[in-house]
């Protein structure tokens, strides 16, 4: 099966159709959408009294689709991080894995909870160090809207956050990052609009979305992402890979810190613009300060890792 599965790989015409039928499945994904609304069309025709139900659902949906594009909030949150270029720089640093699990657990919530509240904490250091106030972040975080495993390619949405930038103990800016999260993770549904829309984006010219991304981008103070890594050891070319940096687009906000767990360890890959920021080495250890007191709180031993690359 191995050598079967290999030669596929090798071949012109096998890679065709795999292509092929993957762009028919995620056309038939969004023609099902479209039939849906048209079913329901149909059906408040036939039966006039379901228009109350679907209004409600359509409403819901539409009110969830600008929410994701809409956090609430007017103006970037950062008096500081108000200016953007095309110039990038890269910044690595490592957490314990364990250590980071349990602590997040302690407190409340999940990993993913610990690495936004740390980015958030650490942003919020970096304004007090500067002598800067500010009340609160708008971020962006990925949500999964993968429904099954059978499932190809990418199924993620980035959403829209507010979470807070004042001055927080660890605990509590965990808590309210957590009750954030989980308000904007639940109105995004792996079956329902903001998801058909998502897909249907996706037959847009890439000019078009790329466009409006960043017109969205431009009032955001940093990106997050959460990337699971290969759970087994990798190699290239005969040697051992030690660790797995990833580098988050950047994409039009002042930075984005995106996360890879690989080899018992969290890398972080913080990827700036430094004219939006331009004290690198301050903001690496503002962030490492508030992932610290997130491992305190949560009644873990650890320290960030400065020294891995």
């Amino acid at each position: 099966k191995e050598q079967q599965e290999d030669a596929n790989t090798r071949d012109p015409l096998a890679l065709s159709m795999a292509a092929f039928q993957l762009a028919e499945q995620n056309t038939r994904k969004q023609f099902g959408f479209l039939r849906r609304i048209t079913g329901d069309a149909m059906a408040t025709m036939t039966d006039p009294s379901r228009l109350p139900d679907i209004a409600e659902n359509v409403g819901a949906g539409v009110r969830s689709v600008v929410n994701q594009l809409t956090p609430g909030m007017s103006g970037t949150g950062s008096p500081l991080w108000n200016k953007r270029s095309r110039r990038r720089r890269l910044e690595v640093f490592s957490l314990p894995f364990e250590p980071v699990k349990a602590a997040a657990k302690r407190l409340g919530g999940t990993l993913n909870d610990f690495f936004v509240a740390g980015a958030a904490g650490g942003a919020a250091h970096y304004h007090v160090e500067k002598g800067a106030s500010v009340e609160r972040f708008a971020v962006t975080f990925v949500v999964s809207t993968r429904t099954g495993r059978g499932q190809g390619g990418n199924a993620f949405m980035p959403s829209k956050a507010v979470v807070p930038g004042a001055a927080l103990s660890a605990e509590e800016r965990f808590a309210a990052v957590h009750e954030v999260l989980g308000s904007r993770r639940s109105e995004v549904s792996g079956a329902g609009l903001v998801n058909g829309l998502a897909g249907a984006a996706n037959l847009l010219p890439t000019s078009l979305t790329t466009r409006y991304a960043r017109s969205q981008a431009a009032g955001v103070d940093f990106a997050t992402s959460n990337v699971r890594a290969a759970p087994f050891d990798v190699y290239i070319a005969g040697a051992k890979a030690l660790a797995s940096y990833p580098i988050g687009p950047v994409a039009g906000t002042a930075w984005n810190i995106t996360l890879m767990s690989y080899a018992g360890r969290l890398h972080l890959g913080l990827h700036l613009d430094p004219t939006a920021v331009p004290d690198a080495e301050l903001l690496v250890r503002s962030l490492a300060r508030a992932y610290e007191e997130l491992l305190l709180a949560g009644g873990e031993e650890g320290s960030v890792s400065l020294t891995d690359w």
